[in-house]
């Protein structure tokens, strides 16, 4: 990205396993986004200013216990049964 235009100083942050009890979030710049480790994937690269702007806190995980798999999903629309947005909710 440096190569291509962007400013070393440019924010940037990484956000792994995001909504999930295993998330972690690292602020860097592009200059040294390079020396950050640590981070599982998946992991997403939010680049600019809006990033500079973020709470770590307007980022939290998300409890996903109750929330159906895709595995049960798709076995679903499979087996003839209908899925409807109360199975997804």
């Amino acid at each position: 990205m440096i190569s291509a235009g962007f400013a070393h100083e440019t924010p940037c942050r990484l956000i792994s396993c995001a909504g999930t009890p295993q998330q972690q979030q690292r602020q860097s710049t592009l200059a040294s986004l390079s020396t950050l480790d640590g981070l599982e994937a998946p992991t997403i690269l939010i680049v600019g200013e809006v990033t500079a702007e973020m709470e770590l806190s307007q980022l939290v995980p998300v409890d996903t216990t109750d929330f159906p798999t895709l595995e049960s999903l798709l076995s679903n629309r499979h087996s003839g049964d209908e899925t409807t947005p109360d199975d997804i909710a």
